[in-house]
């Protein structure tokens, strides 16, 4: 059975919440990702913020991001991973909360990792022509379908 620890990107950027928004998508573009970890002073993550959240803190707040503490911007719920889970359990978690990409915690609560659906997409890649599919495209399609609904009470985009 194939393991988070596994799979998990393990090259996590972080920040804490009282930084400024402006220095966490610093660090999301000096690394080309679109998710930060927010860490408490213990390390413990305790939020995500996204290229996204800061995006419409932006533009919610009419502020600059230098003004703008992640803590106004960050996830005010957060979906885990730990890295003995089996892939196929936080692949159910994300489809049920609909996120993109979990934090993954160690034995002792601590950031390991981040599993992100690109890790699974480039794994089911891998496996294509192996006999013994750990993923399979049907799982990634129903978790990338799950992932991408229109949330509950959400507007749709006019067509006019």
């Amino acid at each position: 059975m194939l393991r988070v620890q596994q799979m998990m990107t393990q090259n996590v950027h972080c920040c804490r919440a009282d930084d400024s928004l402006e220095s966490a998508v610093r660090a999301m573009w000096d690394h080309d990702v679109g998710v930060i970890a927010v860490l408490d002073d213990g390390g413990r993550p305790i939020a995500m913020v996204t290229d996204r959240d800061a995006c419409m803190a932006a533009y919610l707040n009419g502020k600059p991001l230098s003004e703008i503490r992640v803590a106004d911007a960050m996830s005010k719920s957060l979906v885990v991973a730990h890295t003995t889970d089996s892939v196929s359990d936080a692949e159910q978690a994300m489809k049920e909360h609909q996120v993109r990409r979990v934090p993954v915690l160690d034995g002792n609560g601590r950031l390991a990792g981040i599993l992100s659906q690109n890790d699974i997409l480039r794994e089911a890649a891998r496996e294509r022509e192996s006999p013994n599919k750990e993923i399979t495209a049907l799982e990634v399609t129903a978790t990338l379908a799950a992932v991408g609904r229109p949330r509950v009470g959400m507007l749709a985009p006019s067509t006019g």
